[in-house]
């Protein structure tokens, strides 16, 4: 298990350059041209990987041209920030190509969500790089909706708002308390991939945050569970749980409890405050959340705070 010890990038600033690859799966041309025609207009330079439309079966092309895209795009001083095209599937086949030692002496802002986890929890485990679960190019900036998601993580790593509360009083209290710790999480069915690895994050003093999309049920309880057996949820120092989209039993004469009741029962023997269906993950509009900084839940005040600064 990776050791905790933090690396902020530089704020990322208009006409800057940001650097977009495709470290997961192929993505349809039109809609990243698309995307990168909106950073073009809010006065950004795009410089893109050489694989970035690859295609290779599920994925964008081999794991080491993936993984060259990102050495490539990291070690380019012209470079600001590195932003993926979208998730899908491959980001953890490419974690034994990587170069570490690379992205830590050249730390840059480094966003995505979804399959994009296996990268942002293993570059906090091996360089205690922060990161940025929040929109990729393809996938999130195709309605307005998406635009005022997208404009919030421009603030976040712009330096234009050196703390950031969200509101929970619209969300659902699990369990009630006051924690302050540091932002961990991701796509469940990704984060649960790494445990027991090199590449999995000390969650100590954690607040851990979870989503995912097109699971079963018996498989959210299932990823819940090896947490659960794993310790995890006992070293945490609270629990934030996302939208759980397109997660409902595909038979018909299911039974069983929803994502909401496991989520529930998950927490049920936790002595920490756990919050749930904040808004992050597989949606339009996502918040960005800052991986590695320093945050409270508070639910007697009824708010979720970044309490540092995640870039410089």
């Amino acid at each position: 298990m990776g050791l905790r010890k933090i690396i902020k990038p530089e704020r990322l600033n208009t006409g800057d350059t940001i650097g977009i690859i495709s470290p997961a799966s192929p993505i349809f041309k039109e809609k990243l041209d698309k995307g990168i025609n909106y950073l073009k207009n809010l006065g950004f330079n795009v410089k893109l990987g050489r694989h970035v439309y690859g295609e290779r079966g599920y994925l964008s092309g081999t794991d080491e041209e993936r993984a060259s895209d990102l050495h490539e795009l990291f070690s380019d001083n012209s470079v600001k920030a590195v932003f993926c095209s979208r998730g899908g599937y491959g980001s953890i086949r490419i974690l034994k190509y990587i170069d570490f030692e690379l992205i830590k002496k050249n730390p840059k802002i480094f966003v995505g969500f979804s399959d994009l986890t296996a990268l942002e929890i293993s570059m906090l485990a091996k360089n205690g790089l922060v990161t940025f679960y929040g929109p990729t190019i393809a996938e999130d900036l195709d309605n307005e909706i998406d635009y005022s998601g997208f404009d919030l993580l421009l603030k976040i790593i712009s330096f234009e708002t050196n703390s950031y509360k969200v509101d929970i009083s619209d969300y659902n209290i699990i369990k009630e308390g006051k924690s302050t710790g540091i932002l961990i999480g991701g796509c469940l069915s990704v984060f649960s991939s790494l445990l027991g690895s090199d590449y999995f994050p000390d969650l100590k003093d954690a607040i851990i945050f979870l989503e995912d999309t097109n699971e079963e049920p018996y498989r959210i309880d299932r990823y819940l569970s090896q947490l659960r057996l794993c310790g995890i949820f006992n070293k945490a120092c609270g629990l934030i749980f996302g939208k759980f989209t397109r997660c409902e039993s595909k038979e018909k004469d299911y039974k069983g409890p929803n994502v909401d009741e496991i989520i529930d029962d998950t927490a049920s023997n936790l002595d920490i405050p756990v919050i749930k269906n904040l808004s992050f993950g597989h949606i339009k509009g996502k918040i960005t959340i800052p991986v590695g900084i320093k945050a409270t839940i508070n639910t007697d005040k009824m708010y979720l705070s970044f309490d540092e600064n995640a870039v410089i």
